[in-house]
């Protein structure tokens, strides 16, 4: 739910810096809800440099463009939208893993 509400919030006619904003709060909310551990935080922030930093390579070679581009190519509030999604991918990959676990468990106890 968050992701979409991050993304809805991306594709509205506000101010970059204003989706700046709500996108942070958007995050702030997401992270506190998913355990507020260092570890959320550190990995969201590597994946808005890394995923901001791929896509200013794809800009720069004309793979595609943003309408309204902030810096070097890409809006202000993209770095936003890939620490959401790290929360998102984060709590995707520890529920699969978790029923990966219970299916263990159970062929283990039949």
């Amino acid at each position: 739910m968050w992701v979409v509400l991050a993304y809805v919030v991306s594709a509205g006619e506000l101010d970059s810096w204003e989706k700046v904003g709500l996108l942070g709060v958007i995050y702030f909310n997401f992270w506190v809800m998913a355990g507020r551990s260092w570890q959320n935080l550190v990995l969201s922030i590597v994946t808005a440099i890394t995923g901001t930093l791929v896509e200013m390579v794809l800009v720069a070679a004309g793979a595609f463009s943003y309408v309204h581009p902030g810096m070097l190519g890409v809006p202000y509030w993209l770095p936003c939208i890939y620490m959401c999604a790290s929360l998102a991918v984060g709590d995707v990959g520890r529920a699969l893993f978790l029923y990966q676990q219970r299916e263990v468990v159970h062929e283990a106890t039949q």
